[in-house]
């Protein structure tokens, strides 16, 4: 079943770039001394995204809840080996473009340590308090919370990460002391900080299974040294993907607006070609720490007017103008994360009793391409197909599930409890071909003709009789694009 792509809903995104793998060069006439110059334009060829949801409000400390988006960056960075990355903050259009700046560069450059493991760089920010973003001893405390103890395996914490220090974060401190051979003083100083933030890196930062880190040559120039120039920098809010009309702008409250420029708030990480090579001078963006003002080389001429409210919002998705630093546009106009509507297929898993199944494993395999994982909340979603085809879709219930129906506990189990045929990437609109689809993934593709197909789905999901063909096939897509069986009968009471 096929869905628009939505890299604004949940934790995070990652996607490929539409790119070609070939590039055609015109070489000219030369004298006998001359040379032909080449200048191998900076391709994106894939994507992460980071959403708001990850970090608290105003702040940059990377929370527990950014782990499962990690593990989809570790697979993102095993798919794409040898292509340099730069990691990108962003910021939403509101409040001033410096202060902006400075908290989107110090999101990018929290995400760039967790991957590095730079402990330092994560006591700089926690130490160098700007503005509202103060990590403090809520960060500490966040962590405390997460990390458990070997012996028993609680968490440090038993109590509210609200900032405040009481009874409750004394006995985590000097606990987490204790085990790590610390001096004991209840005082989460510099180095109880330094084994608590390396502890929680690798606890956070893994492949799934193994912590997984990268090494400076995964970067952009290298991210060498204390400047980390090309592989962190924060955009501010020079390139929003969403922008509320000037209405909304003036007469909503704060909390409105804040919910809507949500998407803006974000941190994407580009991975470019194999062997992509920029030097100093040629990368436009300046460092992290830096003033916005090092940007204004890189932006579009009519940047500001770009990203200014007007009559209607609009989206970078559709409009393709919302964003002033050109540099950053070029990046982001094929970009799945940057909400670049690609098709993909959305498929939903369920079991003999027609019952969504959440975390089911699955497999899903068609011409040219194979994945499996563990669906979220019963759905697998499949990004970036490479052309209309039919897959193979293998699934099965949760482990512990599965191993409760067994009479013998150790027994064998088969690899998947269920298989079936699907077709996915529809066609665009709502044309006979697209209808057709539709009914095969629904059931009703057994049918002699396209009338018998219809008139079984109106009859299996019980959709009231008009007379309108336009109105069975209204919920035909009503119910495909939501993944909706049709609704079970109702018992028959025994005479």
């Amino acid at each position: 079943m096929t869905d628009d792509q939505n890299p604004f809903d949940g934790g995070s995104a990652s996607g490929n770039h539409p790119v070609k793998l070939r590039l055609a060069f015109d070489v000219a006439p030369t004298t006998k001394e001359g040379f032909n110059t080449v200048r191998v334009p900076l391709v994106a060829i894939a994507c992460w995204r980071l959403n708001h949801a990850v970090f608290d409000f105003d702040s940059s400390f990377v929370t527990p809840e950014t782990r499962e988006e990690l593990a989809l960056l570790a697979k993102v960075v095993k798919a794409n080996p040898d292509s340099p990355l730069a990691v990108f903050g962003h910021a939403d259009p509101t409040g001033e473009d410096e202060a902006n700046k400075v908290l989107s560069g110090r999101r990018a450059r929290a995400i760039y340590a967790v991957l590095r493991r730079n402990v330092s760089a994560w006591e700089s920010l926690f130490s160098a308090r700007v503005m509202g973003d103060s990590w403090g001893l809520k960060s500490t405390q966040r962590i405390l919370a997460f990390l458990t103890r070997e012996d028993d395996a609680l968490p440090y914490l038993d109590g509210p990460a609200d900032g405040a220090f009481g009874p409750a974060t004394d006995k985590a401190i000097r606990a987490y002391q204790t085990d790590n051979g610390l001096t004991v003083d209840g005082v989460a100083g510099p180095k109880t900080r330094a084994a608590l933030y390396a502890e929680y890196m690798d606890a956070i930062c893994s492949d799934g299974e193994e912590p997984f880190a990268l090494k400076e040559d995964a970067f952009i120039l290298g991210g060498a040294g204390a400047s980390t120039k090309g592989a962190a920098q924060g955009c501010g809010e020079l390139n929003p993907v969403h922008l509320l009309s000037a209405d909304e702008r003036e007469t909503l409250d704060a909390e409105a607006r804040n919910a809507l420029d949500a998407p803006n708030r974000r941190v994407m990480i580009f991975f470019f070609r194999p062997g992509t090579k920029v030097t100093r001078d040629d990368w436009p963006c300046p460092n992290w720490d830096e003033p916005g003002s090092g940007c204004e080389k890189a932006l579009w001429p009519n940047g500001n007017e770009r990203r200014e409210n007007r009559d209607a919002p609009r989206e970078y998705r559709n409009d393709r103008h919302t964003m002033a630093c050109r540099f950053y546009d070029r990046l982001a106009r094929t970009s799945p994360c940057e909400g670049v509507v690609l098709p993909v297929a959305r498929i939903r898993l369920f079991d003999l009793d027609e019952s969504p199944i959440p975390n089911a494993t699955y497999e899903v395999s068609g011409e040219g391409f194979s994945i499996e994982g563990t669906s979220r909340d019963s759905y697998v979603v499949l990004r970036n197909i490479p052309h209309a085809t039919t897959c193979t879709v293998k699934w099965s219930r949760p482990l512990e599930l599965r191993k409760a129906d067994l009479l013998d506990p150790d027994g064998e189990l088969d690899d998947y409890e269920f298989e079936t045929e699907i077709v996915i990437k529809l066609p665009k609109g709502d044309d006979e071909t697209a209808d057709r689809l539709r009914l095969a993934n629904l059931g009703h593709g057994h049918h002699e003709s396209d009338d018998e197909a219809l008139l079984a789905f109106r009859m299996a999901s019980n959709v009231e009789v008009t007379g309108s063909t336009e109105d069975v096939l209204n919920e035909l897509r009503r119910r495909h694009d939501r993944c909706e069986l049709p609704p079970k009968p109702e018992p028959k009471e025994r005479a």
